[in-house]
């Protein structure tokens, strides 16, 4: 969580989101809930879970704004379903009179498109950055090269297609 005040209350939305539409993989979006102040606009692809949310508001945690688009599937990333109907997140913006900074996870030509629709400032990385820094091998890599520790284990890439790959996996997984 920031501290400083007066930079958290300039970055008034965050909207992070998964980047790849997989249907193996849930995006719900509501780790912001966690990390939100109670002024912060929090949107969510798909539905507030009132549970958790009233859980975080029981310690001070989550927001009083939140915007629900009630998303089934993962058919349309957040940035997706914010230019298709930006209404519900402008009229939050307008209420409160405060310039939005858009924050995604991660950073692409839609996320840009977005935060224009919404007259946002944009804070985010490069696409090319985001997908580097966001594997997890690459990453531990970069990390053994600057003398960063990391938890010790084996990298593997995964290759479908190619059977080899599958039996180098099965080995690797039969080892532990």
């Amino acid at each position: 969580m920031i501290k400083d005040k007066t930079f958290r209350d300039c970055i008034f939305d965050n909207f992070p989101q998964f980047p790849l539409r997989d249907s193996s993989t849930s995006s719900k979006c509501d780790r912001t809930l966690a990390a939100a102040n109670s002024n912060d606009l929090v949107i969510l692809r798909g539905k507030l879970d009132a549970d958790y949310h009233e859980w975080l508001r029981s310690f001070g945690l989550g927001s009083d704004f939140i915007i629900e688009y009630g998303a089934d599937t993962d058919e349309m990333t957040l940035s997706e379903l914010i230019i298709n109907n930006p209404e519900p997140i402008k009229e939050v913006i307008r209420d409160t009179r405060r310039k939005p900074v858009y924050v995604p996870w991660f950073s692409s030509q839609k996320e840009n498109e977005a935060a224009d629709i919404l007259n946002a400032g944009f804070f985010g990385s490069p696409e090319s950055e985001t997908f580097r820094y966001n594997d997890k091998a690459a990453f531990k890599t970069i990390c053994q090269q600057l003398d960063i520790p990391v938890i010790e284990g084996v990298s593997f890439e995964m290759q479908p297609l190619k059977s080899e790959n599958y039996a180098l996996m099965k080995t690797i997984v039969d080892g532990y």
